[in-house]
This record gives C-alpha cells, structure tokens and sequence, in this order.
C-alpha cells in the first residue's frame, strides 16, 4: 500500500526503528519523572502566593471540600465505578474552580 509516495510498512518500520535508536521511551520517562518531582516545589511556591492574595477561609472552605469530595471519590473509585465517579469529580471540580458553590456529593453515582 502505498500513501503519498511513500510505503506504509517500510515508512512505519523505518519510524518505529528511528524511534528506538533516538530513545525516545527514555526521554518520555525522564520527562515524566522530572515533572512529578517539580510539583512539590511548585506547590511550595504556590502556597505562600495564595495566602499573600487569597482570602484565608475562602482557600481553607476550597480545599476541605475538595478533599472531602477526593476522599469520596477515591471510596467510589475501589468499588469499580470509576469512569462515572471521575467524570463526577471532574465536573465537581469544574464548577469549584468557576466559584460556583456546588452541593456536597454523595458518596452514591447516579
């Protein structure tokens, strides 16, 4: 088969071989190890700014319920109703970041 001029075996062993040989599994494993370790430091940075510019018991209201509603989704997450209680926290905390006050959620997905 062959696509723009070019043959799609040879063009995808060609690909797939190149790959190999830049490392490019390699760097995608260094890049995701140095950004989980460069959360930490950010949330050092992040926390002295939201207390410079926030309102104190607007930020501590914030992130209780956002812990709370974790705490109840991670519950939901081990009895095998996942894709429902992510989309659930998803849009829980969709609508905490606009400054909606949304109700609790149950610890039940309907």
């Amino acid at each position: 088969m062959v696509i723009l001029g070019y043959r799609v075996a040879e063009l995808a062993r060609k690909t797939a071989s190149e790959s190999l040989e830049d490392n490019v599994l390699g760097l995608a494993a260094q890049t995701a190890y140095n950004f989980f370790f460069s959360l930490f430091p950010l949330f050092l940075f992040i926390a002295p700014m939201l207390s410079l510019f926030g309102d104190k018991e607007q930020i501590i209201s914030v992130v209780s319920v956002v812990i709370l509603a974790g705490g109840e989704l991670n519950s939901e997450l081990h009895h095998g109703t996942g894709s429902t209680a992510s989309l659930k926290g998803s849009v829980y905390a969709g609508r905490i970041a606009t400054g909606e006050q949304p109700s609790q959620p149950s610890s039940k997905i309907e």
